[in-house]
């Protein structure tokens, strides 16, 4: 029992009886019960009882959810990470390379991801090479047409000049 002055008294009153009752003969009692209400005390030892529950739901509500928020990040981040290397991607950079962390789905994920971009930069590559080869047939070809039609036309402009009359054959 604490017996600090304010609480003392508290207890005492609590716990003092309320009425003592003989038992047995009233005239000649054999002993006496004393019938007190205790629910003072029972009324405090329920109401710490309550804080410290109370107290302990809400630090551990905050634990899981601080828990949860650690987990949450570490299970994202390479979804974060791939997400982002598919933007680089997007905005053109053909070198970027998604992170292949961990293991499972998001693992398999990266890896094909991985694959899809490298087999996009070779195609992009091929493209690019097909097109400057096209370009110097294309500046062939014309050069090629010119020199006649540039012959053709001077031949044609000359004869036109001098009057001269083709031989006939």
């Amino acid at each position: 029992i604490n017996t600090s002055p304010a609480k003392g008294e508290k207890l005492k009153a609590a716990i003092e009886p309320a009425e003592t009752v003989p038992i047995g003969d009233p005239t000649r009692p054999i002993g006496h019960v004393q019938i007190g209400s205790g629910s003072g005390v029972l009324h405090e030892v329920r109401g710490g009882l309550r804080d410290t529950f109370v107290a302990a739901g809400i630090a551990t509500t905050l634990l899981a959810a601080l828990i949860g928020l650690v987990v949450g990040r570490r299970m994202t981040k390479p979804i974060s990470s791939l997400t982002a290397s598919a933007r680089r991607m997007g905005d053109g950079d053909m070198a970027v390379r998604a992170p292949e962390i961990g293991r499972g789905e998001i693992h398999d994920l990266a890896v094909a991801f991985n694959g899809m971009a490298a087999r996009l930069g070779t195609t992009i590559e091929e493209l690019r090479r097909e097109r400057d080869v096209l370009r110097r047939f294309i500046g062939d070809a014309s050069h090629e047409l010119r020199t006649p039609l540039t012959a053709l036309r001077t031949f044609t402009e000359s004869v036109s000049y001098t009057h001269l009359t083709l031989p006939t054959s």
